[in-house]
């Protein structure tokens, strides 16, 4: 799920309030959005090295230059690229609660264009396409020429697939002082000039591309992209001299933006032609808003040499494309769960959410999609806004009605039963994240990875490197963070770990695996739970609620069944497992049909893994494979 991660002096400015942490939260459920978390740059920087924020020793190893300024970072659906940035998150929320009208984006002399791009039949079945647009007037600051330039960055990474499909080029126009530019592809060999954020002259001939860019971890990543051609895309300016960019690697030091840019020329270069009109739209309806004439744009006349693959010969450019889409209130009604009385009082709602209304005639509203909602493809995706604007709180849970036999599978309703004796029994139910660094998998808990963990091939940070073989490390890391709460502290998860695919994991006896064509690895269902109280072990308490659990799974212990029962029953034997005090634990030894498993421990944990994990207070803990006591003997 994408994430937007904006300070929050930057983002109250921009909605022109100031909020409490909780009066932000309440806002973005409201509008469907979750805040994730509040931090900072040095507090994500230290947990991306697996290090404590908190401890002023590791704080002070920190880069000089990250800032402590809080940060929020909000959950973004996948789909809403306009709202990876401040200014189009900003918007959204002024228009919900109805401090702003819905922006109504102009593209200025679109009949008479007074800028052209030609693009030369040179480019065709390399990167076919551009599309242009100027920016008039503008005026940054330091932190919206920051997330100006940040949004370019996100959109190449998800929306361009790493400029893969698209990417822009945004240039200061009064550098360029030109009114015609040239799109083509020329021989390496005549390709030099001065990168951006660079003072040595780049010059592409033979594998001069690559060897300028082989230390540079992110540069480098785009080459492949061009490298493999005899020509490479190039745009200049009207006299052919002035190399602007060389797409989709770098731009020129010719034409670099700063701060005090007042024009701006963008220019998107694409073998996909709506990718490139989708990623330009995104970036003009976020900041036009900042031009002297608000949410206006200035036209670009488009023209090629030979006709483009889908047929393009000339565009005016952007596009700005808006669609209708009409929506019947009884079927708004059925598939929601509301009962709106009109098309009337569907329309406010849907004017929240930044829809122009076309026309309401009873029971239908027909309504215009703004050009940055990309992601309205129907009617549904219009009653899922609507839904936003009524409230998830305010629609009432009506019984599911689906035609057809629906049932649980047997594991997740056995999961959903135990989660409820635990809430009884006065635990707390957790959901920790299903991937650990190696250190909490292993090292921190006294563990050693003997085939055990799926590990990540290529972790983004240290702090997501394996799929959890246990619900161990997320607990821990609860305790963690709930230190400074009242004792005792009772938490539980009954959640999937992923094992690698081996006997060792999956005993021939008890083969739970239910895909036998996967990748090497397989989940499992647990039942974990930890005991705090601050001044003991609590050990008979965790001993207590294990036998609990295994009596409701309906397995006695050995003590409880006569010599002549052939059912499965279960032991405590003494354990070895590095997390617990030596000694104080014990293995759930599983006995079925003369055979023997081990499905769980119990146990003290240890001093050191409560010291790695940062958790002051003595605990006991308990995990259980209960996917183990749901395959039939």
């Amino acid at each position: 799920m994408p994430t937007l991660a904006v300070a929050k002096d930057y983002i109250c400015q921009l909605l022109g309030k100031s909020y409490t942490d909780k009066e932000f939260d309440e806002l973005c459920f409201e509008f469907g959005l979750e805040l994730d978390d509040i931090t900072s740059e040095k507090e994500m920087y230290m947990r991306e090295q697996g290090k404590s924020a908190n401890a002023a020793a590791a704080a002070a190893e920190a880069p000089a230059h990250l800032s402590e300024e809080k940060l929020y970072k909000i959950d973004t659906a996948a789909n809403r690229y306009d709202l990876l940035t401040a200014e189009g998150m900003a918007c959204a929320l002024k228009v919900f609660m109805g401090t702003m009208a819905v922006p109504k984006y102009k593209v200025l002399n679109r009949a008479n264009p007074l800028y052209r791009m030609t693009v030369e039949k040179s480019v065709k079945n390399v990167r076919d396409y551009v599309v242009c647009a100027v920016l008039r007037n503008i005026e940054f600051n330091e932190r919206s020429y920051n997330s100006f330039i940040d949004y370019q960055e996100k959109l190449h990474s998800g929306l361009a697939r790493r400029r893969s499909l698209a990417s822009v080029g945004t240039h200061d126009l009064d550098k360029v002082n030109t009114t015609h530019f040239i799109y083509g592809c020329r021989p390496r060999e005549t390709i030099k000039f001065v990168p951006l954020r660079q003072t040595k002259m780049l010059d592409c001939q033979g594998d001069g591309l690559a060897n300028y860019y082989a230390e540079d971890r992110h540069i480098s990543k785009y080459v492949p992209l061009i490298s493999s051609f005899p020509t490479y895309p190039v745009v200049y300016d009207g006299t052919g001299e002035h190399v602007l960019s060389l797409p989709p690697v770098i731009n020129s030091r010719y034409s670099a933006m700063s701060i005090d840019t007042k024009n701006v020329f963008i220019e998107c270069t694409a073998p996909d032609h709506y990718k490139a009109q989708v990623l330009v739209n995104q970036l003009v309806c976020a900041f036009s808003a900042y031009c002297k004439d608000e949410f206006t744009v200035e036209a670009v006349q488009v023209d090629y040499e030979e006709a483009a693959p889908d047929g393009t010969t000339s565009l005016v450019t952007p596009t700005m494309e808006t669609k209708e889409v009409t929506m019947n209130v009884a079927r708004l009604n059925t598939v929601i769960g509301i009962n709106m009385k009109s098309g009337a009082e569907c329309a406010k709602l849907l004017e929240r959410m930044m829809y122009g209304i076309k026309n309401v005639t009873g029971e239908e509203v027909t309504v215009t999609v703004p050009p940055m909602r990309t992601d309205v493809i129907g009617p549904a995706d219009v009653m899922e806004d609507v839904a936003i604007a009524v409230g998830y709180d305010n629609i009432k849970y009506v019984e599911c009605a689906t035609h057809g036999l629906v049932t649980q599978t047997p594991l997740n309703k056995l999961a959903q039963l135990l989660r409820t004796e635990m809430a009884c029994a006065g635990y707390t139910e957790l959901l920790t994240l299903s991937l650990c660094s190696r250190a909490d998998a292993f090292e921190n808990l006294g563990r050693v990875d003997d085939d055990v963990a799926a590990h990540i091939a290529n972790p983004q940070t240290m702090e997501f490197q394996v799929c959890r073989p246990s619900l161990l490390p997320g607990i821990l890391k609860t305790l963690s963070t709930n230190k400074s709460k009242p004792l005792p502290q009772r938490f539980f998860e009954c959640a999937d770990v992923v094992l690698l695919d081996n006997a060792k994991n999956f005993p021939p006896i008890i083969d739970v695996r239910t895909d036998f064509l996967s990748s090497g690895a397989c989940n499992q269902r647990h039942l974990a739970a930890v005991h705090c109280n601050g001044t003991s072990s609590g050990f008979e308490s965790i001993h207590g609620l294990a036998e609990l659990a295994l009596a409701k799974l309906g397995v006695p212990a050995k003590s409880e069944v006569a010599a002549e029962y052939k059912g499965d029953y279960y032991t405590l034997e003494k354990g070895s497992d590095g997390a617990f005090f030596p000694g104080r634990a014990m293995d759930i030894v599983l006995h079925r049909q003369g055979q023997e498993v081990r499905i769980g421990h119990i146990g003290v944990l240890h001093p050191n893994t409560l010291k790695a994990c940062d958790v002051p207070y003595p605990c006991s803990y308990m995990e259980i494979n209960i996917q183990f006591l749901c395959v039939p003997v």
